[in-house]
């Protein structure tokens, strides 16, 4: 703390002047204008090294919006900084907005908003080229609102703002903003709606799904090297080619909205996965490939997702709305300091992120703000669907509003998201966590419980259901009728082995040899594909990729996260399970919510279940196995593909899934 004053509640001020200062509690005075509004009353001191703390009270109330001073004697005078009072229950009903935020493009003249319900002034800077021509007072008008309207055809020009919460004015960004330049210096006017030829599409439903976790970069990096990511993505159809070899019906997008630490200039100086928002509604520009032009990566993005729904696949993006990469330097910290980012008792920023902040979901502007940015997202981009990062850390009051305002626009829009329980300075039980995922029901979780009990949990190897060493054979049945003791629907649960975050499943299995290894990956993809929910697979997992081992490559620019095509026409028996599985998940409706599985039997070679129409053998070895039936029966799916015939004996003779049609009653 350093010595000042701070407006803490709309009526209390704490000074912090030198111990040493002799005070006249009966003479010290609120100032504005050069004139004396009040004269303040002593309710509290205290002495702390070398500093004294007072706490005062005044019965006038402070115009957030007017500079107001502190005297005390005539030897200490400073200036009344904002306080405490921006995180006070009533500055919090009082600043409600609900209008548009932002910039809104006409030929003839541009608006401007922005939301501050503390700053004493804000200026917009225009900006043609890198070079500033001319800057505009915007006017204070209500609920924090600060708004300017300037005539004239403004598309292109650059902007940025000049903020003054206390005594000096500090540039930030337009949280709003939807271009920027290279490396986010200053944003863009653009016309958001130009050449928005958005193709109409229908996402495949939910209960179909197969979703895809890919990195842009990563995914396309041994494609065509000349063109950008965005564009690697619209116009490269070998990537489209294997993804269809599978069934996959959606592919979630690691972030694409504009981040921190990587060189948006220089593309391969620096790698990221993406998860340090910078700036919410803008496309990247290091997936682009003009960053300093103004529509380039609007224009190169749009082309993306037309492409991609083109080939049939939905897409979903990766959102991280639960911290931002860096506090100090990002706008909405700047705009309204203390109220977007959660705090504990003492006023010291939360940390449940891992990241240096949490952002404070619950509050209505910061509510606002995410919903908007997801309604942009699918208005100007025709997205299908949101993975949201840590969605834990995110209150359950804002998932539920976001969901129900994006599908009044898309309404089989798909929400899901990491539900880990991490206290963040408000309560678990309003947090959307997988503690409330039956109070979410139109939300999805990552489903640690089913990765835990088929692969093994993540520090402890040989004791899931694909080693054969789990013997707790409720877990398995739990699980494969979707993790009903958790959800609502079995459609919440996200089914998933590997992502994106710690080692790979063939890292993972490194214990095992190659065959045991191999058949590991095969029991995987038969529970994942045939049990109820909604299985993910992360980009690789079909063709045993490797990170050497490695656990959290998110800046590793060696080229180990790379998606190998190479491995594809090796592990092409692997990929036509997966296809298999899928095809056989939907010809059977495996993913009824009525179709359950039950009668689980644990034997030495195999697991036995069975449903209404369908008897399942897991086989998880090779050894030879017969199983003879009393009358003709047909077999359906062996080992790894649809089949159609009839038999009298079933020899289980590979690791794999095996399914027969039961007799008739």
């Amino acid at each position: 703390m350093i010595y000042g004053a701070y407006h803490e509640e709309y009526h209390l001020i704490k000074v912090i002047a030198p111990s040493n200062n002799q005070i006249d509690f009966h003479n010290v005075l609120l100032i504005c204008d050069n004139t004396v509004v009040d004269k303040l009353q002593l309710i509290d001191d205290s002495f702390y090294a070398n500093e004294h703390h007072m706490f005062f009270e005044t019965n006038h109330l402070i115009n957030f919006q007017k500079d107001y001073y502190i005297k005390v004697n005539d030897n200490f005078f400073c200036h009344l900084n904002v306080g405490k009072v921006i995180r006070s229950k009533k500055l919090e009903k009082e600043y409600r907005y609900d209008g548009f935020l932002g910039i809104d493009y006409h030929q003839e003249h541009t608006e401007f908003n922005v939301w501050s319900p503390v700053a004493k002034e804000i200026k917009l800077v225009l900006l043609k080229g890198n070079e500033i021509v001319d800057t505009y007072s915007l006017l204070y008008k209500d609920k924090g609102l600060w708004n300017v309207s300037i005539s004239g055809d403004l598309e292109g020009y650059g902007y940025y703002y000049l903020i003054r919460i206390n005594e000096e004015f500090i540039k930030t960004l337009d949280p709003y903003a939807v271009s920027s330049n290279a490396n986010s210096t200053h944003n863009f006017i653009v016309n958001i709606n130009k050449n928005n030829e958005m193709m109409p599409f229908d996402s495949p439903l939910l209960q179909d799904a197969l979703i895809y976790e890919l990195h842009i970069k990563d995914f396309t990096y041994h494609v065509d090297r000349s063109l950008s990511e965005y564009l690697k993505m619209a116009r490269c159809s070998k990537i489209y080619e294997h993804l269809k070899k599978m069934n996959v019906t959606h592919l979630q997008l690691q972030p694409l909205n504009s981040f921190d630490d990587v060189d948006e200039n220089k593309k391969d100086k620096m790698y990221n996965w993406g998860y340090n928002p910078r700036e919410y509604n803008v496309p990247s520009g290091w997936y682009a490939s003009r960053p300093n032009d103004c529509y380039n990566r609007i224009e190169e993005f749009r082309e993306m997702i037309n492409a991609i729904h083109k080939e049939g696949f939905g897409v979903i993006l990766d959102v991280v709305y639960n911290h931002v990469f860096d506090i100090d330097t990002f706008s909405l910290a700047y705009l309204a300091p203390g109220y977007f980012f959660r705090t504990d008792n003492q006023g010291f920023l939360t940390n449940a992120s891992w990241c240096g902040n949490d952002f404070a979901s619950e509050k209505y502007m910061a509510r606002k703000f995410i919903i908007d940015s997801l309604k942009h997202w699918v208005i100007n981009y025709n997205i299908d669907g949101f993975r949201f990062d840590l969605m834990g850390l995110i209150d359950k009051q804002t998932i539920e509003e976001a969901y129900l305002e994006i599908s009044k626009i898309k309404p089989n829009i798909i929400f899901y998201g990491e539900g880990w329980n991490m206290q963040s300075g408000i309560s678990l039980n309003e947090c959307a966590n997988l503690m409330n995922a039956k109070k979410i029901s139109k939300v999805g979780f990552f489903n640690d419980y089913f990765r835990n009990i088929i692969r093994g949990e993540e520090n402890r190897f040989n004791v899931g259901f694909i080693q054969n060493n789990n013997q707790k054979i409720n877990d398995f049945e739990n699980v494969l009728n979707g993790s009903l003791n958790m959800f609502n629907s079995h459609l919440q649960s996200i089914n998933y082995i590997e992502c994106h975050d710690n080692k790979t499943l063939a890292d993972y299995l490194d214990f095992l040899n190659d065959t045991n290894k191999y058949n590991a990956v095969k029991i995987d993809f038969c529970i994942l594909l045939l049990a109820k929910g909604i299985p993910l697979m992360h980009m690789g997992q079909e063709v045993l990729a490797s990170k050497n081992g490695l656990d959290n490559t998110y800046n590793d620019n060696t080229g180990i996260n790379c998606f190998n095509y190479d491995l594809i026409s090796k592990y092409q028996d692997m990929i036509s399970l997966i296809s298999n599985l899928v095809s056989f998940r939907r010809k059977y409706s495996l993913n009824d919510d009525v179709n359950l599985y039950y009668e689980f039997e644990r034997h030495d070679d195999f697991i036995k279940f069975e449903n209404k129409e369908l008897l399942f053998y897991l086989k998880i070895n090779d050894n030879n196995l017969i199983v003879s039936f009393d009358e003709n029966t047909t077999i359906v799916f062996r080992n790894d593909m649809i089949v159609d015939e009839v038999i009298k004996e079933l020899n289980l003779d590979k690791c794999g899934m095996y399914v027969v049609k039961k007799h008739a009653n």
